[in-house]
């Protein structure tokens, strides 16, 4: 994850906002920062006058008269230190009810976030979306999130989007935010989930309205049929492999496993393995023989017969037919 930050800034950059919740939060940590800049100079500036001025000089021996304590320098400090707290307190309370919710009357989009070791699943009821990973939103319009977790405690960020928010086992918690501009942003689990938690990745883009529904209208509707015989011998090891116990393909009798991400359309995805490495065919077929390289600890390596049974072990040619059915996906 570190290694993110530094080769690709700009998908991270919270301070390059790119909607109304991460600017009004941008705003006011600078606001904060100055404030207490300003507060560290002043009374380090005091201190160090006061270090300077009055430390011993060469020769002196006797101490200068000792006081203890001054009943108004106590009141006045704890005076001014009151109002410096509500200056920085005011503007943080009223940020937090203004974020609590969409603004009245704007229709925000609702989206279920729910987070596993290690990857993301998206929910979109009001359009029948079931997605992992990647997903896309209408620019202009709030989106509001119902966060939550199946195992351990993750945590949601889209840092120029907007803030972070826990995802909890047995408890949902909330946010909202809403892109103003076209394009992908690039999410992170921002808590410490196991050995793969830097690989919990995930992806935004904010398209139009009409691509917008372009896309739920295919993400809802039962993936297409393999074309291929390869593909065909893919689909069939789907079945035989077991691989429908933990993930669902719609149109496919039998496959509807939560466990791991739902396929129905994973030709379409540009990432796999949690948005680690590009969705391409080597890539696919080098991560179905060996997950656990690219991502530790992760729930297929562990569970999945193929990968513990050797009666069940994938060979050299039903990897590849299994990637051509994945790939034919869309």
């Amino acid at each position: 994850m570190f290694l993110d930050f530094i080769l690709a800034p700009q998908m991270y950059d919270w301070l390059d906002p790119a909607g109304p919740v991460a600017s009004d939060q941008k705003d006011l940590f600078f606001f904060t920062l100055y404030l207490c800049v300003g507060i560290f100079v002043i009374v380090g500036g005091f201190m160090l006058y006061s270090i300077l001025k009055f430390k011993a000089k060469p020769g002196d021996e006797e101490l200068p008269d000792q006081e203890h304590g001054s009943t108004q320098l106590e009141v006045g400090l704890m005076i001014v230190s009151g109002i410096l707290v509500a200056i920085i307190a005011v503007p943080n309370v009223k940020l937090l009810y203004k974020l609590a919710k969409p603004p009245r009357g704007s229709d925000p989009l609702q989206i279920n976030a729910i987070g596993h070791q290690f990857w993301w699943e998206f929910e979109i009821p009001e359009y029948g979306v079931e997605t992992a990973n990647e997903f896309k939103i209408p620019v202009g319009r709030p989106v509001e999130f119902n966060v939550s977790s199946v195992d351990v405690i993750h945590s949601f960020w889209v840092p120029r989007l907007a803030g972070k928010v826990d995802a909890v086992p047995g408890r949902d918690n909330y946010l909202w935010f809403q892109a103003d501009e076209e394009g992908w942003y690039s999410g992170q689990c921002a808590e410490l989930c196991g050995a793969s938690h830097a690989k919990m990745k995930f992806e935004v883009q904010a398209v139009n309205e009409e691509d917008f529904l372009l896309w739920v209208e295919k993400e809802s509707s039962p993936a297409r049929q393999p074309t291929t015989d390869l593909a065909k011998e893919g689909k069939d090891l789907f079945l035989t492999k077991m691989c429908v116990t933990c993930h669902a393909v719609k149109g496919y009798d039998g496959a509807i496993g939560i466990t791991g991400p739902n396929l129905s359309h994973f030709g379409n995805r540009r990432k796999l393995a949690g948005m680690w490495i590009e969705n391409n065919q080597e890539n696919l077929e080098n991560w179905l023989a060996n997950p656990a390289k690219f991502k530790p600890d992760n729930i297929m390596a562990l569970q999945a017969p193929m990968y513990i049974d050797e009666n069940f072990a994938l060979t050299k040619d039903e990897i590849e037919k299994l990637a051509a059915y994945l790939k034919e996906l869309y």
